[in-house]
């Protein structure tokens, strides 16, 4: 519309923040269509079990850093989902209630955030091959 490309699927934190700027630039204006106002909320697992399934078969925790600090402790699924609805909001399969990566007594190490901000561009330019995707976050996944 205003001669720049625009994302043909779009993904999002969990994280309030993160929503609601998304809601803000792609909802609240003229930018897209309707119809076209969808995005998948991503974070499920990234628990390093080998076994794990959920790690294996999902997009993984667009999010950023996480640990101690209580404001990167997403909100329990049923809140988010009161908060931002579907059709326009949908999650990613085997998104928990609660959230199962942030710990108060540990904090995430900046190259793991850059580990799992990698895993998470390699896996969506991958699953989405030849569309033009775009990743919300509320803050710069590689710092």
């Amino acid at each position: 519309k205003y001669g720049l490309p625009l994302p043909d699927k779009h993904y999002a934190s969990p994280m309030r923040r993160a929503l609601r700027t998304w809601h803000e630039i792609f909802v609240n204006s003229d930018i897209l269509e309707p119809d076209q106002r969808r995005v998948t909320i991503l974070e499920v697992c990234f628990c390093r079990e080998p076994h794990c399934t959920v790690c294996r078969s999902s997009l993984q925790n667009l999010r950023e850093e996480y640990g101690e600090h209580t404001c990167d402790l997403r909100s329990p699924r049923s809140v988010i989902a009161q908060t931002f609805p579907p059709p326009i909001y949908e999650f990613e399969e085997g998104f928990a209630e609660e959230d199962v990566i942030w710990k108060p007594d540990e904090r995430e190490t900046k190259e793991h955030v850059k580990e799992r901000a990698k895993a998470v561009l390699d896996r969506i330019f991958a699953q989405d091959e030849g569309t033009c995707a775009r990743i919300h976050h509320s803050y710069a996944l590689l710092g």
